[in-house]
């Protein structure tokens, strides 16, 4: 099981607008290496082992983000080893995607990416939960060059292969916001996260001693308003718990929806939809 899945609760998907979902769908497919998952009434839904985790609503009408708002600054999709990462990397860059960055976090090695749309994404694997160095009580992530022969020799095992092994799923997502300090009690008291780091501008939440499930920062969005519906971009987060005694928490606070989602927003207008696995 992935680290980020061994913890009371984990991010299940991402939703996004898109103002050309086919168009965003492909990118996602024949770049990233999704699979199609499912495609209905104007939502392509993307994943990897039969599993949907990215979900597009085809949304032309939608007014086109700013990168100054609050909203998504990158998913996150965690593969289950650094050999994988390699095997990914391959064919990515056989297929001529384009790269932001390519980064080593000392709990993880992360390459990064831009959409059609302009959401942000990182592809990531972590290392083992022993070696992440540690600060306070919670990590102590660092942004250093990546070794990235290193990486492409650890997946030259096996051939490069077009999509994301079944076991990938999201890991995290790292989102903006106008003031990292004024959402900070929705993350701690109302999701029940734990404050694993904290940089200049950004913080690090985590259940489960995870190196973090969601991060804020205000990087490009300080004093931002809280967001606005009907923008391109993030939509929604799904927390998935596991916990049934974190899930019971959850409930008594807030009421389901009637299709048994507890739906919430953070005051930066970035809404979640918090959901238990099936029985």
């Amino acid at each position: 099981m992935l680290q980020s899945h061994q913890s009371p609760l984990h991010i299940g998907a991402v939703t996004f607008n898109a103002k050309d979902a086919p168009r965003l769908a492909d990118y996602y497919q024949q770049i990233i290496g999704l699979e199609l998952v499912d495609r209905h009434d104007g939502r392509i839904s993307l994943g990897s082992g039969g599993e949907a985790y990215l979900h597009l609503n085809h949304s032309p009408r939608a007014t086109p983000e700013s990168p100054r708002s609050a909203g998504l600054f990158h998913t996150a999709f965690l593969l289950p080893s650094r050999a994988a990462l390699g095997r990914w990397f391959a064919g990515v860059h056989g297929r001529g995607a384009e790269f932001s960055g390519a980064s080593d976090h000392g709990v993880s090695e992360a390459f990064y990416l831009d959409d059609p749309e302009g959401n942000g994404i990182e592809v990531y694997a972590d290392r083992p939960r022993d070696e992440w160095p540690r600060r306070d009580g919670g990590v102590n992530m660092t942004t250093e060059r990546m070794d990235v022969e290193g990486v492409i020799s650890a997946g030259a095992v096996a051939e490069a292969h077009r999509g994301f092994p079944p076991e990938a799923r999201i890991g995290h997502v790292h989102l903006r916001v106008g003031d990292i300090n004024a959402v900070r009690s929705f993350y701690v008291d109302q999701l029940g996260l734990q404050e694993m780091d904290r940089r200049p501008g950004g913080v690090f939440y985590s259940a489960g001693g995870y190196h973090h499930h969601i991060a804020t920062n205000q990087w490009q969005s300080a004093g931002a308003p809280a967001r606005s519906s009907g923008m391109t971009g993030l939509a929604e987060v799904e927390i998935r718990v596991s916990d049934k005694a974190v899930m019971a928490a959850f409930q008594a606070r807030s009421k389901a929806d009637a299709d048994g989602l507890i739906r919430l927003k953070d005051p930066a207008g970035l809404a979640f939809a918090i959901s238990s696995p099936s029985p």
